[in-house]
């Protein structure tokens, strides 16, 4: 399958759910603004939408940036962290406190969230209080237990990853989240941090698997294969995907 869904038991009262996406150009990501759905309407929101996944944790307050089928949503520059993915489905990670000599290049984005902290540089995880606050988030206490997500991808590229805890679990802090997305049972090369508490959501083909919590989403991460796409948005999809040129994936 192009996308799966399992459910892993950690040790110490940790269970987690993770989304694999193959990253082949039969995979069509998009942002929707939603900012009404939430755990009473989150079901209706997936039944309708028909996305093979549906993915919340992105922040809704704040100058954040997003990019959606090459669209800036909002936001207005770099900083933080940035996960993108280019009209051929190849992912890059960008911490602006890395190098600042960098400059955000928004145009080459088909989709784009901005969010962090950085959890994984190079399979290494690494979260740190200063780092963080070198990163921006100057108020974040990375030791707090909470329920987390995030997301990441392979280290050959072709794979993305989205991890949240589940219902089930005990909060996890985010050096323990950086430790999980780093690890065999997920397989980061790169991670970033997306919303914790009543952020993060997950369905599966249609079918909610957990939901968010109370407060309203901002937006939603809709995932679909191409040919389940709604029309206008496979249309634009193929229109960046050149006949002559296989798939990077095969």
């Amino acid at each position: 399958p192009s996308m799966e869904v399992n459910r892993i038991q950690l040790d110490d009262g940790i269970e987690i759910l993770k989304a694999t996406v193959n990253l082949t150009r039969n995979t069509v990501f998009t942002i929707e603004p939603t900012n009404g759905v939430n755990a009473s309407n989150f079901s209706s929101f997936v039944t309708q939408r028909r996305a093979e996944l549906v993915l919340g944790g992105i922040y809704g307050v704040g100058n954040w940036t997003l990019i959606s089928e090459g669209r800036r949503l909002s936001g207005s520059g770099g900083g933080y962290t940035i996960l993108g993915l280019d009209s051929y489905n190849q992912p890059e990670m960008i911490t602006q406190a890395d190098n600042r000599s960098i400059p955000f290049q928004p145009e080459k984005y088909w989709f784009a969230v901005q969010a962090g902290p950085r959890l994984v540089r190079n399979g290494t995880a690494n979260v740190t209080t200063d780092g963080v606050r070198n990163q921006g988030h100057r108020t974040l206490d990375i030791a707090v237990s909470a329920p987390r997500s995030g997301i990441g991808f392979s280290q050959d590229g072709t794979k993305l990853y989205y991890v949240m805890t589940t219902e089930n679990s005990r909060g996890i802090s985010l050096p323990e989240l950086a430790t999980i997305m780093a690890s065999e049972r997920v397989g980061c090369w790169q991670a970033m941090a997306l919303d914790g508490g009543d952020g993060p959501a997950l369905a599966h083909n249609s079918s909610v698997v957990q939901g968010p919590g109370s407060r309203n989403q901002p937006f939603l991460i809709l995932i679909y294969n191409s040919m389940q796409a709604p029309q206008a948005l496979r249309t634009k999809w193929e229109q960046l995907q050149p006949a002559n040129i296989s798939p990077a994936s095969g």
